[in-house]
């Protein structure tokens, strides 16, 4: 795969980053040299889950496994995001409207996002952004992208709603999507039922793989309901179950929310051609998902650039667009799932790119 000279500011600087990410989430592969990940990708789409998607300027470069249906880890933010968004260019929610950390705080489970809810904390405290204790709903979905909080995913998917997030993901035409359902009420299942039915651990594996997916979600929705009201049982909300059983845990990452690449290039398509969205949910858009702009190093270069990301065990996803100085736009996903324990570590030492030809 050969990328006009033209277009290889954006092409480097977006996978420099989507490599830093992996990097950074001990994730992956990229351990004996820069083209590891191509190498990977040839090496394995036939016979583990592995999708990749490149697009420059409509013209689709690179189509692997397209439709293969992974779990999204974290990425599936990127629907509640757009959601949020249309609520606000309909005018039916005000970006400014705050709520309370306390509120937030309900859906935390300590110990389950790699301290990602309290590093938000942190940063929000730091750059004084809280009034009385309360902060925007704006600030909200940006610490679910920027930091990836499982709270405040949880929070936005009550507040925007659970089926107009649903309904939005098949307007958008994302029809490989599975249903969006709460992260927290997920993880906490285990303890739930056991809490209840204090069962083995090998009934309790039992239990959970004999639950039909519509059984699952609604007992995740469920939970989420007593956290709402702050009537889940405390002794239930630590996800110990989950934590410390790799096979609960594999069930959860076996029935995560999942997607095909296809439909999160579509999905990025539609953000990064800024005539889909009226320029209200636009705008917003680009305020919750193009954090990263503010970076010198990337203004400097790039006009847009959006990303999300996630890794949960075995799985490793990544969505991102942007647009150069010249206006040539690209879109990026890569989704790999089943990842051997060995495949997801990686020396953080080692400087990497992604620079090769798959």
């Amino acid at each position: 795969m050969n990328i006009n000279s033209k277009f290889s500011v954006l092409f480097v600087a977006l996978i420099s980053t989507m490599v830093g990410f992996l990097i950074a989430a001990k994730s992956t592969f990229m351990s004996h040299s820069p083209y590891v990940i191509a190498e990977y990708i040839k090496d394995n789409e036939k016979i583990c889950p592995v999708a990749f998607m490149l697009e420059v300027n409509d013209d689709l470069l690179v189509s692997i496994n397209p439709l293969e249906q992974i779990p999204l880890a974290s990425t599936f933010k990127l629907t509640l995001a757009v959601e949020y968004a249309r609520q606000v260019g309909e005018k039916m929610l005000d970006p400014h409207a705050t709520v309370s950390i306390d509120t937030l705080g309900k859906y935390y489970l300590p110990d389950t996002d790699g301290g990602a809810h309290l590093d938000w904390l942190e940063y929000v405290k730091e750059n004084n952004m809280l009034k009385n204790n309360e902060i925007p709903i704006s600030e909200v979905v940006k610490g679910m992208i920027m930091f990836s909080s499982n709270a405040n995913t949880d929070f936005l998917m009550d507040h925007l709603g659970i089926d107009n997030i649903n309904a939005t993901i098949r307007a958008l035409g994302l029809n490989g999507h599975s249903e969006i359902y709460p992260m927290c009420g997920s993880l906490t299942i285990a303890n739930f039922i056991n809490l209840h039915e204090k069962l083995s651990e090998e009934d309790l594996e039992k239990r959970m793989i004999e639950m039909t997916d519509r059984e699952y979600i609604d007992q995740a929705i469920a939970i989420q309901n007593l956290m709402n009201t702050n009537s889940f049982p405390p002794e239930a909300k630590n996800a110990t179950v989950v934590l410390n059983n790799f096979d609960i845990q594999q069930i959860w990452v076996d029935r995560f929310i999942s997607a095909t690449a296809k439909d999160y290039m579509h999905l990025l398509e539609l953000i990064n051609s800024r005539t889909y969205f009226n320029d209200v949910a636009q705008d917003e858009l680009n305020h919750v998902l193009e954090y990263a702009v503010f970076n010198p190093s990337v203004r400097e270069n790039l006009n847009h650039f959006g990303f999300k990301n996630g890794s949960i065990n075995g799985v490793v996803t990544d969505a991102r667009y942007a647009e150069d100085k010249e206006g040539n736009k690209i879109e990026i996903v890569l989704m790999m799932g089943d990842l051997e324990p060995e495949d997801y570590r990686i020396r953080a030492e080692n400087p990497l790119s992604f620079r090769g030809g798959i």
